[in-house]
């Protein structure tokens, strides 16, 4: 009950501050490296369709899926830019917990998910 009534009290509060509605560019970073992961998982799932890792293989199944599959070249370069992309925005989302000390008390859950990501 205890747990509930935090949460309620963190989502609704009854005083808050104009500074702490205004809005703020950082705001989007966590979105943007969320979005962009679940891009990741998502065509990570659809390459792992095609591609055999195995020494013979593996090669062949490039091949196939840059010249054979409809839209292959579109999905491999989407996982490429996707994990390129995650890597900038989880940084830059790292980064920002850092400088504004959103790692200290009470908010030491933030940091520990962060550098999970």
């Amino acid at each position: 009950m205890a747990v509930q009534q935090n949460v309620f009290l963190h989502l609704a509060s009854v005083k808050i501050s104009r500074k702490s509605l205004s809005f703020r560019a950082t705001w989007f970073l966590g979105t943007l490296s969320l979005g962009t992961f679940l891009i990741l998982a998502i065509t990570g799932i659809l390459l792992m369709l095609y591609y055999h890792p195995s020494v013979p293989q593996a090669y062949a199944d490039m091949k196939d899926l840059q010249f054979v599959v409809s839209a292959g070249v579109f999905l491999r370069n989407l996982h490429r830019w996707s994990r390129m992309r995650w890597s900038f925005w989880s940084s830059l989302t790292c980064s920002k917990v850092f400088y504004r000390g959103a790692y200290r008390s009470p908010r030491e859950f933030n940091w520990v998910v962060e550098s999970c990501c």
